[in-house]
Formats: C-alpha cells, sequence, structure tokens
C-alpha cells in the first residue's frame, strides 16, 4: 500500500531493478498493467473473460477495473527462489509456465499488450537485460496510420477542435521496426613481443663477439 502514491512509470522502473536483482544471465521483454479486474464479489476475474473486453470469450462476467499495478515478464535467466525475495523485499513474483515456440511467446505478448498500460511517451512494451536496446540496430522502420472506425455505424471517427468542427481523423501510428543483434567482436588475446635480436647483439644465440 505505501507504493501506491508512487508514479506509474517509477513503480515500473522499480520492479524491472528488482528483477536484475534477482535474475542471473537474464533479459527480455516486460509490459505494465495498472489495473486488476474483479467481479461485483470482488474476486479476480481473468481479462479474456471480463466484460470490459470488447473481445471476451464466454462466460463473460461483469466486471471492473481496481487499481493494482502489476507486471508481466517474458524472460529467460535464472531466478532467485520467491520465498527469499518476498522475505528481503516485500515484492511477490509467480513463475506462470514456460513458453517453447515462437507462436506461444506471440500468443503470450500479444494478451499481455490487449489490456495493458498505455504512457504518451513510454513504450507499452520494454526490453531489458541482454534483449535491451543497446544490444540491437535499428535495419529499416516504417510507419502506418490506423482510422478508428465507430463500433456502431462503422463511420470513419473524428477529433473535433474547441468549435466542434472536424480537426482531424482519430487514428493510431503503428510504427515497425526490424531489429537485428549487434555483431560484438571478440577481445583478441595480447600475443608476447618479441624482441628484435641486432647482429651485434651478444645474447644472438650461436653467435660470439670479435673484438
Amino acid at each position: 500500500p505505501s507504493l501506491y502514491d508512487i508514479p506509474y512509470n517509477d513503480l515500473l522502473t522499480r520492479g524491472l531493478n528488482l528483477m536484475k536483482s534477482i535474475t542471473r544471465n537474464g533479459g527480455g521483454l516486460y509490459i505494465g498493467h495498472p489495473w486488476r479486474f474483479v467481479d461485483i464479489q470482488g474476486d479476480s476475474v481473468d481479462w479474456k473473460h471480463c466484460s470490459l473486453n470488447p473481445n471476451a470469450e464466454s462466460p463473460i462476467i461483469e466486471s471492473f477495473g481496481v487499481l493494482g499495478p502489476h507486471l508481466h515478464f517474458v524472460m529467460w535467466g535464472r531466478l532467485e527462489d520467491s520465498a527469499q525475495v518476498f522475505k528481503r523485499t516485500g515484492w511477490v513474483y509467480r513463475t506462470l509456465g514456460e513458453l517453447h515456440t515462437q507462436e506461444d511467446v506471440f500468443a503470450c505478448v500479444n494478451y499481455q499488450l490487449s489490456h495493458c498500460g498505455i504512457h504518451a511517451t513510454r513504450h507499452a512494451l520494454r526490453w531489458w537485460g541482454f534483449m535491451s536496446y543497446n544490444n540491437f540496430i535499428c535495419v529499416s522502420k516504417s510507419q502506418d496510420q490506423e482510422v478508428q472506425l465507430c463500433p456502431v455505424c462503422g463511420g470513419r471517427l473524428w477529433v473535433l477542435d474547441r468549435d466542434g468542427e472536424l480537426f482531424e481523423l482519430y487514428s493510431l501510428t503503428i510504427t515497425r521496426r526490424h531489429f537485428k543483434f549487434k555483431v560484438t567482436q571478440k577481445r583478441l588475446e595480447p600475443k608476447k613481443r618479441v624482441p628484435k635480436i641486432h647482429s651485434g647483439d651478444t645474447r644472438h644465440k650461436g653467435r660470439r663477439n670479435v673484438y
């Protein structure tokens, strides 16, 4: 409860720093969720069955959101025991399973992004550890504009100005970037320097000084 007054992004940073401290050779991505969803009895409801979800699956449960910031990590690495972490820091983490294929990773991340927290200037999906941005280079970048449609009539939605006139289309700018790992050069082992031998050097093997 003492952390509820901390700004959302600062809380995500604290969570990331904690994960770094309890992980060995870790890396991956993380997604923040500011809300949890509960029914009228206060019991937890999965997003896929939540009535606030436009793509909810049956059974659809009447639900509402409550403040409950938490993070989801899709990662690899060796983690410190959760009981020890809670005893030492007061934070709780749970492992939800392993993702064995690319399709599993995509499905998991897609689901987490479907109800994540959105910030005006920060990415919803953030990378860390061995998968952090400084380990990659951007190969290509493209942008598309996706116009939002009215769920009732199917027409294009517009943003109005203060006078109630049409100002601009209500749209999302989707940026796609293709990254690849940076090629890092291995440090070469230093070679032992062999001293040059001059003709008059008395240390030259098989040669004697002549006076």
